[in-house]
């Protein structure tokens, strides 16, 4: 188990079966993409993206974003050479192979939450304001109302399997 927060990154030590503390800096995001562990951590105005090896517990920089807000991985999107990340107003597409940020999607409203539906290919992109459904290769954006007459604002979605 990883845990990416504010005050460091932490792993689990199954041996000992507590929680180690692997350094201070401020991680925002942790995902396992195509076998990779990948972290995003914020330093300097930029979202700094490390690969984390479990064996030899070595963090490698990979890249740095230039994103100046908290950002995080959209875990549930697995394409080989691409990772989509978010920031609290943008959703950003990220090309691997020809290492190239492309914001895709941006609101006025903060983004609390994304969601990537494999099966569909949807975004579900949670707001302060509610929930926007994105099909990005079509360009198709849509605003689904919730049924309350004031809803709060969406704060996490997943997948229950059933629909």
């Amino acid at each position: 188990m990883l845990l990416a927060t504010s005050k460091g990154f932490y792993f689990w030590n199954k041996t000992y079966k507590n929680l180690v503390k692997w350094d201070n800096a401020i991680y925002t995001s942790v995902m396992n993409h195509v076998g990779k562990t990948l972290l995003a951590s914020k330093a300097d105005n930029q979202t700094k993206i490390h690969e984390y090896d479990s064996e030899n517990r070595r963090l490698t920089p990979l890249t740095s974003l230039p994103i100046s807000q908290n950002s995080h991985f959209v875990s549930d999107f697995q394409k080989d050479s691409t990772w989509m990340i978010y920031s609290s107003e943008k959703l950003y597409q990220y090309d691997l192979s020809h290492h190239k940020l492309t914001p895709v999607f941006s609101t006025e409203d903060r983004i609390n939450h994304v969601f990537f539906d494999a099966e569909t290919d949807i975004f579900w992109i949670s707001t302060q304001k509610g929930l926007i459904k994105l099909v990005f290769d079509k360009e198709i954006i849509s605003t689904v109302s919730l049924p309350d007459e004031k809803p709060g604002p969406v704060t996490s979605i997943i997948e229950d399997g059933d629909n």
